[in-house]
């Protein structure tokens, strides 16, 4: 009797060790994919997107993003500048066409952080040159911590205080050296409730504007 009892206690008593031992591996591996899957997500980047030019009845504000700097780009002095130009090498010239175009191939004003061109002034166009030695507005200091502060984002911010979101739109000419400068000021101006695009500029390429006071878009 005794050994029969034995043996049904044996039966009973079945080890688990290998079973504990499987399951702690497979929770032990969902942990571990769990915390990469987190430091993955954590580093992935979240892109916005910003249209490079849509149909708008607002009147575009014009920046140059170069050398990781925001230059403005005042189109109506520039506008009254070449026409100033422009008179003064037609008298020059005696009104001649001839004599004329020689004139304005040569010329280049400097003209606040740019270099206007006159080149091309007899088929419709301004160009504009990086200027030489000249600064920026600067967004260096600026991050996600301190996105509503001036500090170093002051000129950049005091220009869009004085503009309306309901009047203007801001329109960036961006060169490859400065998408860092851009996305800041890009958030700045959201901040603010501006309409934002942007056009992409080769590094040597100058910035190219059609004649007149109603400027509409960079060609």
């Amino acid at each position: 009797m005794s050994r029969k009892k034995k043996h049904e206690d044996g039966e009973n008593n079945v080890r688990l060790d290998s079973f504990v031992d499987i399951l702690t591996c497979l929770v032990g591996i969902l942990v571990m994919m769990i915390l990469l899957a987190s430091i993955e997500a954590s580093q992935t980047e979240i892109l916005l997107s910003t249209p490079m030019r849509h149909a708008t009845d607002k009147c575009p504000l014009f920046f140059e993003c170069r050398s990781n700097q925001i230059f403005r780009i005042d189109l109506e002095r520039i506008n009254a500048r070449f026409h100033e130009e422009l008179n003064r090498i037609e008298v020059r010239a005696g009104h001649s066409a001839r004599e004329i175009l020689p004139l304005l191939k040569d010329t280049r004003i400097n003209e606040g952080p740019f270099i206007l061109d006159l080149s091309h002034a007899l088929v419709g166009r301004i160009l504009l040159y990086p200027g030489h030695d000249v600064r920026g507005m600067s967004l260096d200091d600026l991050n996600i911590d301190n996105f509503a502060t001036r500090g170093a984002t002051a000129s950049f911010k005091s220009l869009l205080d004085v503009h309306s979101p309901a009047r203007y739109m801001l329109t960036f000419l961006v060169r490859d050296d400065s998408y860092s400068v851009f996305k800041k000021a890009r958030g700045l101006a959201w901040m603010s409730g501006f309409e934002v695009s942007y056009e992409q500029i080769e590094e040597d390429e100058p910035l190219k504007f059609g004649l007149g006071l109603g400027f509409s878009h960079a060609q």
